[in-house]
């Protein structure tokens, strides 16, 4: 079984919901050997600096994969081993679970899309297809939970959540910045809908809400 190093980046303070799920998925993965250590960046407004922060320590250790969870979501114990097991039958290098994100003018909405011509991203309002197993290949996805091999890194080179500017000029996220690398390297996104999460804030937005919103809001 390959083995696993957890990071999260945060800026001093983390949900409730999220220490608790994160001590549960620990204290199983432990169990199940493919846990190979923890690591933690506090980050202020650059949030590219601690997930590149997250990435040279990985790179230090001798560990295959660095999972990356935001500090505001919940999920299960066993969210690791599924991811782990996906990246593994399907032999595809950086799996994601499926998370949600919210605007205004959009509601609530997998962060499941695909680059457009110009760069921009479409995210896709519903979570459409997956294959048997539930998985979906796609060019982005957040970095909510992103589980990636270490070849990645190696690939895409140093820094590579450093923010970049798409054909429009617009500076994108530090999570889309990656993607775009990834893009650009001929390497596939998936993202296992098996997966839940829920994304905290003044509620949680996950699967449950989400097909709710889209039926109150047509």
């Amino acid at each position: 079984m390959s083995s696993v190093v957890v990071g999260w980046i945060d800026p001093g303070t983390v949900q409730g919901q999220f220490a608790a799920s994160l001590a549960k998925m620990v204290m199983y993965s432990t169990a199940t050997k493919i846990l190979a250590g923890v690591q933690r960046w506090q980050s202020g407004p650059h949030v590219e600096r601690g997930r590149n922060g997250l990435v040279k320590d990985f790179l230090a250790s001798d560990a295959e994969y660095l999972l990356q969870i935001d500090s505001d979501m919940v999920f299960n114990h066993d969210a690791l081993e599924k991811l782990l097991g996906t990246a593994e039958r399907m032999d595809t290098p950086v799996v994601g679970g499926l998370c949600f994100s919210y605007t205004a003018a959009s509601g609530p909405f997998p962060t499941v899309g695909m680059f457009q011509d110009d760069g921009r991203v479409a995210w896709l309002s519903g979570i459409a297809g997956t294959d048997r197993a539930g998985c979906v290949t796609c060019d982005v996805t957040g970095c909510a939970m992103l589980l990636v091999h270490r070849d990645v890194f190696d690939t895409v080179g140093a820094d590579p959540f450093d923010r970049i500017v798409d054909d429009t000029g617009v500076l994108l996220g530090e999570d889309i910045s990656f993607c775009r690398r990834l893009k650009d390297a001929g390497i596939p996104v998936v993202v296992d809908t098996n997966v839940e999460t829920g994304h905290v804030k003044s509620f949680t937005w996950d699967r449950e809400s989400h097909a709710k919103y889209r039926i109150d809001n047509g």
